[in-house]
């Protein structure tokens, strides 16, 4: 059986460990993209119990030692049901950057708890609004003191503040922490969690890289190709459970181990599983004593590629012709063109158009968490649903690039953050076909 997952471990034992695993959002030519002026301020528009998390939320981020900004979160006019969301071309004065819980029209992938839309300069790399947005619609959020055992669904409240920690990284131009399962800018969390309201180590670094109290260091910024949606009306709960980070260096084995643990478990662990994992990350032996507990724990399954299926009306594999972008209100809409090859489900046309949020018009980028903007040529899987007359595809793992090398497998490597792991393409294949015919029977 062909599989990645050896050769990741094999490749990961020697592989040198990064100094940090944060990722910051950048040009092209990988100019940071941040605020240029201080404080940072946010209007929120929420009662006071879920403005009370925002406003320590957005402490935490200001309380980081060695970076030098400021989150200010305000109270919104009471009498504003749903915000502007986006950027005002025609009156740039006149932004400001929102908090909102969006508790109807949620129009986008219906599993992210929240998802943060950056406008900023493609010349400078200056941040000019960012909007943070609460999936009310299809998500339950309290204000929790600690840590919370989910429904008989898997499905329990998602902790506010740990959530608008996250989002609050994103708009300061922090993207997923794709290496470390453990830190505040990690792209999943499970409900009920309250851990990612403390900053890791890592966290306060890429604050501080950003934003540095001293002259800017000569260090390079790595682009991410994917940015920050984290895959959960609002109550107050009552005894605090902090989290902090685990000291000390976990070898590449340890880790790989904890990978390999998640992967073939699929679990995404609840708070238990977490603190047994986050002691393991002190050595090896830890982790290996540490890995048996996980199967017994307590966790939020991740979404497997069949579940996009299913809900998908139309699943093909094509090559990007073009892409288009279109103002829509405050919001930067991009319109895709592809090239039909294979076709897994639905009928496909020979050309497909799908709109994706987010994209570069008038000298401006609008940068969505959860979004990889894609580019012409590139060779694609894509699960597609109908809004009306228009194409979408989900923000987190409905998009998969192809990628071919001389002599080896085509490679399918999932765009949106998660815990899906690359697929040798024939292995995708061969899963969208079989869920192809289970869909066909249940009909």
């Amino acid at each position: 059986m062909r599989s990645l997952l050896s050769l990741l471990i094999l490749g990961g034992l020697f592989a040198p460990r990064a100094a940090q695993a944060y990722a910051l959002l950048t040009l092209d030519d990988g100019t940071p993209v941040r605020w240029q002026r201080d404080p940072v301020s946010f209007t929120a528009f929420a009662d006071e119990a879920p403005l009370a998390a925002f406003e320590r939320a957005a402490a935490t981020w200001s309380a980081v030692e060695g970076a030098q900004i400021t989150v200010q979160v305000r109270p919104g006019p009471a009498n504003v049901d749903e915000p502007f969301i986006g950027y005002d071309r025609e009156h740039p004065s006149e932004n400001e950057n929102v908090i909102a819980f969006l508790r109807r029209g949620w129009r986008f992938d219906p599993r992210a708890l929240a998802i943060t839309v950056r406008t900023f300069s493609n010349v400078s790399g200056e941040l000019l609004d960012a909007d943070i947005l609460f999936n009310a619609a299809g998500h339950r959020f309290r204000v929790l003191a600690h840590a919370v055992a989910g429904d008989g669904d898997g499905r329990g409240p998602a902790d506010v503040e740990s959530v608008a920690a996250h989002e609050l990284g994103h708009a300061l131009g922090l993207e997923h922490n794709e290496i470390d399962p453990w830190v505040t800018m990690a792209p999943t969390t499970g409900y009920g969690e309250v851990w990612m309201r403390d900053l890791a180590e890592d966290d306060r670094q890429g604050a501080a890289a950003l934003y540095p109290a001293t002259a800017p260091a000569q260090e390079e910024a790595r682009e991410l190709s994917g940015g920050g949606a984290l895959t959960s009306p609002v109550t107050t709960e009552g005894g605090a459970v902090g989290c902090s980070q685990a000291s000390g260096a976990a070898s590449p084995l340890a880790l790989l181990l904890l990978l390999a643990g998640l992967v073939a478990r699929q679990l995404r662990p609840g708070a238990g599983a977490r603190a047994a994992l986050r002691a393991a990350r002190r050595g090896s032996v830890l982790c290996l004593a540490a890995l048996p507990a996980l199967a017994h724990a307590a966790g939020h399954a991740s979404v497997p590629v069949e579940e996009y299926f299913r809900e998908a009306e139309i699943v093909l594999r094509g090559t990007v012709l073009g892409v288009e972008a279109r103002w829509e209100g405050g919001l930067i809409m991009s319109r895709v063109t592809l090239a039909t090859a294979e076709c897994f489900k639905g009928e496909c046309p020979f050309t497909t158009h799908f709109e994706q949020l987010g994209g570069e018009l008038d000298g401006l980028v609008q940068s969505v968490a959860g979004v990889r903007p894609l580019v012409p040529g590139e060779e694609v899987v894509v699960m597609l649903t109908r809004r009306g007359e228009v194409w979408e595809a989900p923000l987190v793992q409905g998009i998969w690039q192809v990628l071919r090398r001389p002599g080896g497998p085509a490679i399918a490597v999932p765009l949106g953050p998660g815990e899906q792991v690359p697929l040798v393409l024939e292995d995708l294949r061969s899963r969208l076909r079989q869920a192809f015919k289970e869909f066909a029977r249940r009909r």
